[in-house]
């Protein structure tokens, strides 16, 4: 297999990082702090733009073939076979979810917006653990079918999460009644469109790539059955 030129390599995980930085960039850290939706926002274009965008790429292939195999000899993940991989991939998406729910708890939300050092640490575990979600979905590890449920999943906790935010009859984060003024919401409205965010984007980005997975997977089952008998 030809390796993938330099550029081409590294293009989505530079554009991944690019988003990033958009995400965190001092207007959108503004709104955040001042909304929840803006903040859902933000936190949705750290988990289903740039971290899908950082792990996309296929950067190892432009490195030289041996460099590659000897980095790989000291990786002990390299080393664990198909069984424990799949493990690790689970292991990935419990934390990112863990993450993701214990970052909208009311404490550690509050925690986070009201100081510098807690809201760098919120969107650093909520990146990372979702660039490790990412790299379970694009890895051959799952399988076809694997990698669609673990994607139906996610979509799942999405919308559960969006739905709890939504329906819920007080707002959870009273952290943000002073700074909603100038939105001209109230509290529980800025909830309710935070909860919509997650529920119906954030749940139907996982549900179009699950979908997108599960039709090339049967497009090429389709393709394996039809061909011995073209042939």
């Amino acid at each position: 297999m030809a390796r993938a030129p330099l550029l081409a390599a590294f293009a989505a995980p530079a554009v991944g990082a690019m988003v990033a930085v958009a995400a965190v960039s001092p207007p959108m850290h503004a709104a955040a702090d001042a909304s929840l939706a803006a903040h859902m926002v933000q936190h949705l274009v750290l988990i289903l733009a740039a971290a899908p965008l950082m792990v996309l790429g296929h950067p190892v292939r432009a490195l030289p073939a041996g460099f590659v195999r000897s980095i790989a000899r000291r990786i002990p993940l390299a080393r664990l076979g198909r069984r424990h991989l799949r493990l690790v991939a689970v292991a990935a998406w419990l934390i990112h979810v863990m993450a993701l729910w214990a970052w909208h708890t009311p404490r550690l939300y509050e925690w986070a917006v009201a100081s510098p050092l807690p809201h760098a640490l919120e969107h650093g575990s909520l990146l990372l653990t979702a660039c490790a979600f990412w790299a379970a979905v694009f890895s051959r590890v799952l399988g076809s079918g694997g990698a669609v449920l673990y994607l139906f999943a996610a979509a799942g906790q999405s919308t559960a999460l969006g739905a709890l935010l939504t329906l819920a009859e007080t707002p959870w984060y009273p952290i943000h009644a002073t700074s909603l003024a100038t939105w001209r919401l109230t509290p529980l409205e800025d909830q309710q469109l935070a909860g919509l965010i997650m529920w119906i984007p954030g749940g139907m980005s996982y549900a179009t790539v699950a979908l997108a997975r599960l039709g090339r997977t049967l497009r090429d089952g389709s393709r394996a059955v039809t061909s011995p008998h073209e042939s």
